[in-house]
């Protein structure tokens, strides 16, 4: 009877570190957030955009593969005070100039592998594709996801870098030197003001259950 006992103790040990979940994120739990900056100056912006809906699916053997769907409509500032300029530079990031969001409403990362890491479980390093504004490209970021008791918080930071995805307003590219060379020294600081950095960078906290 002990020998029995050890050998199903030993079986739902086994199951269990086998353990294999679909979990679908929560809108209200998850954050994610995001930061652009200027190429010259130390002028910088960070705000949100909701989550519309996700899911991870975690399997025992296997790649992993998840889904998550970014409602652009909601994007938001969170460092201007001003409301009529935090009015003017939401609406701007919507506009055509940048995310286009009447046409292109949502943004969508297809979760296609996630290689653990060897000696910490809960590191990742995430393979997926990103679509913005209807063009999608491969990306890889590091990524923390914790499972616990049915729950799961998957969080890291994704550099995107937005002319590839045909956001090119501002992009240094879109300079030449003698943007800067042809005006009067008292214009320079205006036409380098201008510049902004190809690459932003998005901060997510997803948080999720096991699907019903």
């Amino acid at each position: 009877m002990k020998k029995y006992s050890l050998v199903a103790a030993a079986l739902v040990f086994a199951s269990s570190a086998a353990y294999s979940a679909t979990y679908q994120f929560d809108k209200s739990a998850s954050t994610i957030t995001w930061s652009g900056s200027k190429q010259f100056t130390d002028s910088a912006h960070t705000g949100t955009v909701g989550l519309k809906e996700g899911e991870l699916d975690l399997p025992a053997k296997g790649a992993a593969k998840g889904r998550v769907v970014i409602d652009m409509t909601t994007i938001a500032n969170q460092d201007v005070t001003d409301p009529k300029y935090k009015s003017k530079l939401e609406g701007h990031l919507k506009s055509e100039d940048f995310f286009k969001v009447d046409e292109f409403k949502e943004a969508v990362l297809v979760i296609k592998d996630m290689k653990q890491n060897a000696t910490d479980k809960t590191k990742y390093d995430v393979k997926g594709d990103l679509t913005i504004r209807g063009k999608t490209q491969e990306i890889s970021f590091p990524a923390t996801v914790v499972e616990n008791a049915g729950k799961v918080e998957v969080t890291g930071k994704i550099n995107i870098d937005r002319t590839k995805y045909g956001v090119a307003y501002g992009s240094p590219a879109s300079f030449s030197i003698t943007d800067v060379s042809k005006v009067v020294e008292s214009k320079i600081k205006d036409v380098k003001d201008k510049v902004i950095k190809n690459d932003f960078s998005v901060d997510v906290k997803l948080v999720g259950k096991t699907k019903a």
